[in-house]
């Protein structure tokens, strides 16, 4: 089945093609089914139905859509639009990102029913919608049927190389466009409680046990336990999970087999303690996970372990055993089967890789690590007298073992797709889970005690919630302090699908080499060939012959890389104003994607937070050797809290910090020089944008002009310079390329052969187009990403977006 999914998404052949191919596999198993002579061909026939059929349903699910869904009323522009349609998903009040004040907004996704035509009539639609309000709208629920005015459109490919591909995320999970409501007036909401009892009863249980919680303990304690809890995992809760990401244990913050594991856990052993026989236990299990299936929230890895744990309570209700292997295949064929796009989900993956290699791996690792121990003690012998010694050895050990054992398996299970999905490697997360798992156990079981008696003693439960906050917000802070751990986590550069298939044909035929040589010699060569394709994968990048210039998406802001011949990167600039994090969101990835080096060095031309905030974040990973800074920056007592706090970061990381000046001149590499043009040191007035340094960067025979934010008075000086000082081949257009009535004069005094400019989506002002004067430009807004080759004879860019 997940072969057969993953061909019907790469492979977009018609579906009757792969209908067809599905029903000649059923009936070449029907013909042979009643010939033992022919079983290999029967089992053939069967799996090439169930290869062909997934295949046919994930090309259903990912390319074709019905006629009559939304997603055929938009377009890659926006759309007025006004729609009906219920709420499927908890609306999130998430802050924004951006660097200056913005109000919060409202997310939630909402199944679409009807969309109004411009006589005022209704038609019905289908499909799901992600919707943003740009305002908090509390007062909007899980399950009521709303009305929305706003703007209908497309998801946009991601700007950058490495970027997270928004885009295709939603299209996996049958999400196809967006709409955007400008103010919380333009949500309605027509009905206040969801269709159906079930639907009714998992939406009342879910508010009753949020309502419990944010009455327990500070905002970020009772944040944290509903995560954990009901899996409603807020958007103030973004730093932890980077951080906990970081350090290899994000697992403990979702919930997932872990976290069920020790809810059914207790549950049991309370039935056990009130003397409840096996199977009556396990029948109360049962209906306490059905329960709590309702209750929170309806992802992959708590639906795959919910359905291995129904399986696991049937079995003792049954008196029967249970497979744990074929459990998992259970649950992923019923998961398929609901949605196959799933498959391409991290979270699927992670899941059932996770779970699959402890399966596969916990006996192996304990024989390799424990074995010649554990013989050794089943010839051991104590007295009477030596119980504890006897508790240690044997029940204690056990645990001790089976929870290494568990950690380890784990561990090895999700490298791989760590490294391919999030480009990380933690080499602490093995310990760091073993040293948490008390502390999650000891925020979990209160806080699953209090939610329990909520409704029969709230004062009681009140104070249980309450010490399961107060632990949840110790968890907090070690997690903080993992952060301070040397070497917590490695940047790897991006790493192919098929190392990712190698590593765990290694991991496999290392778990069966016990059972022939030839399986041990195989191990041994796909260890080897792992090892070779890893060193491969993770050299940086071939230095350019003349140098690389890379100019970055990031909206309204501005972040350019140079790949300089002598193999090093430099940055000029790199800020937003927009909603995101410059360095997690696009440097960061952009850095992975291209096998490039963390900057050696980095330009800041002034001191708008829209040409340095993404800084912060490199420093916190990579610091550079050196940063150059214009004379003013941070000296002229107007700049905004974040220069002061720019600055000091760069003294604690102990960057070193230089000031450029117009005359001076800074040699990056044999190639490549650095040349400054403004400001003068006697720079009376101006603003932070006039005080910009404006830098010529000269590399593989060609130049590029990097004016920062200068005005119009800049301009008219930089023009007034000899042809030879200013001319450049390629000019960054100044502040974002805003006409002023100087930028004539001063692009034909530059003379590029290439205009770029960086900006969020702006209207094309003829101001600016007589500047310019019909030479070719890039906009990052409509060209994404743009490259140019410094060594080449013709300065023809690639871009992100065609």
């Amino acid at each position: 089945m997940a072969a057969g999914i993953i061909l019907g998404r790469y492979l977009a052949l018609p579906v009757g093609i792969w209908a067809g191919l599905a029903l000649t596999g059923l009936a070449t198993a029907a013909a042979t089914l009643t010939r033992p002579r022919l079983g290999a061909v029967t089992l053939a026939g069967i799996a090439a139905a169930v290869l062909f059929g997934s295949a046919a349903a994930a090309t259903l699910a990912y390319h074709r859509l019905p006629d009559d869904h939304i997603a055929t009323y938009s377009r890659d522009g926006s759309v007025l639009a006004t729609i009906r349609g219920q709420i499927r998903s908890t609306p999130r009040i998430r802050q924004s990102r951006a660097a200056y004040p913005m109000p919060p907004r409202t997310t939630f996704l909402l199944s679409a029913e009807s969309i109004r035509r411009t006589d005022g009539q209704w038609v019905d639609v289908c499909g799901a919608v992600r919707v943003t309000v740009d305002e908090d709208a509390a007062e909007l629920a899980a399950g009521q049927h709303v009305e929305l005015v706003g703007s209908l459109r497309r998801f946009r490919p991601p700007g950058n190389p490495g970027q997270y591909d928004w885009a295709a995320a939603n299209r996996t999970r049958g999400v196809h466009v967006a709409f955007r409501v400008a103010a919380r007036d333009g949500a309605t909401a027509l009905t206040d409680a969801p269709r159906g009892r079930l639907g009714r009863l998992g939406h009342r249980l879910r508010s009753l046990a949020r309502r419990h919680f944010d009455a327990c303990g500070e905002p970020d304690e009772s944040m944290l336990i509903e995560a954990l809890v009901l899996g409603e995992r807020d958007p103030a809760l973004r730093e932890l999970n980077r951080a906990m990401v970081e350090a290899g244990i994000a697992h403990l913050l979702s919930i997932s087999g872990l976290h069920l594991g020790i809810f059914l856990g207790f549950a049991y052993w309370l039935c056990r303690l009130a003397t409840l026989p096996p199977r009556r236990s396990a029948g109360v299990v049962l209906v306490v996970l059905v329960a709590y299936v309702l209750l929170a929230e309806p992802r992959a890895p708590l639906l795959r372990a919910a359905m291995m744990a129904g399986a696991f309570c049937v079995a003792i209700m049954s008196g029967r055993t249970v497979s744990a292997a074929n459990a998992l295949a259970a649950a992923a064929i019923v998961m398929f089967a609901v949605d196959p796009l799933q498959l391409l989900g991290p979270g699927f993956q992670l899941s059932f890789a996770i779970v699959g290699g402890i399966i596969v791996l916990h006996r192996p690792i304990r024989r390799a690590l424990f074995g010649r121990w554990l013989r050794r003690r089943g010839l051991m012998v104590f007295r009477s007298e030596q119980r504890f010694r006897r508790w240690l050895t044997f029940r204690a050990a056990d645990w001790g073992i089976h929870l290494l054992c568990l950690a380890l398996a784990a561990y090895i299970s999700a490298v791989p797709l760590v490294a391919y999905h999030f480009g990380l490697f933690s080499p602490y997360a093995p310990l760091l889970s073993l040293l948490l798992l008390p502390v999650m156990i000891a925020v979990l079981v209160p806080a699953y005690l209090s939610m329990a008696l909520a409704a029969l003693t709230p004062n009681l439960a009140w104070q249980i919630g309450l010490a399961a906050a107060r632990v949840a917000g110790g968890l907090r802070y070690l997690v903080g302090l993992t952060r301070h751990l040397p070497g917590l986590s490695f940047d790897l550069f991006a790493v192919p699908v098929w190392l990712v298939v190698l590593a765990y044909a290694a991991i496999a035929l290392w778990a069966t080499s016990r059972r022939s040589r030839w399986l041990l010699a195989a191990a041994a060569v796909a260890t080897v060939a792992l090892a070779a394709g890893t060193v491969w994968t993770q050299l940086p990048a071939d230095a350019p012959p003349g140098g690389e210039l890379h100019v970055l998406d990031v909206g309204h802001g501005t972040m350019v890389l140079l790949h300089a011949p002598g193999g090093n990167t430099y940055m000029f600039d790199a800020g937003t104003l927009g909603n995101l994090n410059a360095y997690e969101d696009v440097l960061r990835p952009f850095l992975r994607a291209k096998r490039l080096r963390a900057p050696e060095a980095v330009f800041i031309s002034h001191a708008n937070v829209d040409h340095f905030n993404a800084v912060a974040g490199l420093l916190g990973r990579s610091p550079p050797r050196a940063v150059y800074l214009n004379p003013f920056f941070g000296r002229r007592g107007e700049e905004p809290a974040p220069v002061g706090a720019l600055l000091e970061s760069l003294e604690a990381a102990g960057v070193r910090v230089e000031r450029l000046s117009r005359g001076q001149e800074v040699r990056l590499d044999a190639a490549t020089r650095v040349e400054a043009l403004w400001p003068p040191t006697d720079l009376a007035d101006g603003d932070a944008n006039d005080c910009s340094l404006v830098l010529r960067v000269s590399c593989g025979g060609r130049s590029v002009l990097l004016p920062g934010d200068a005005g119009e008075a800049v301009e008219a000086a930089l023009a007034a310079l000899p042809a030879g000082r200013i001319g450049a081949d390629v000019l960054l257009l100044p502040h974002h390329g805003s006409a002023t009535p100087t930028l004539k004069s001063f692009i034909q005094a530059v003379g590029p052969e290439a205009l770029i400019q960086s900006s969020s989506y702006r209207r094309e002002s003829p101001a600016l187009l007589e500047a310019i004067a019909e030479r070719p430009r890039w906009c990052t807004y409509r060209d994404g990403w743009i490259c140019l080759d410094l060594a080449g004879e013709k300065l023809t860019p690639r871009t992100m977006r065609k």
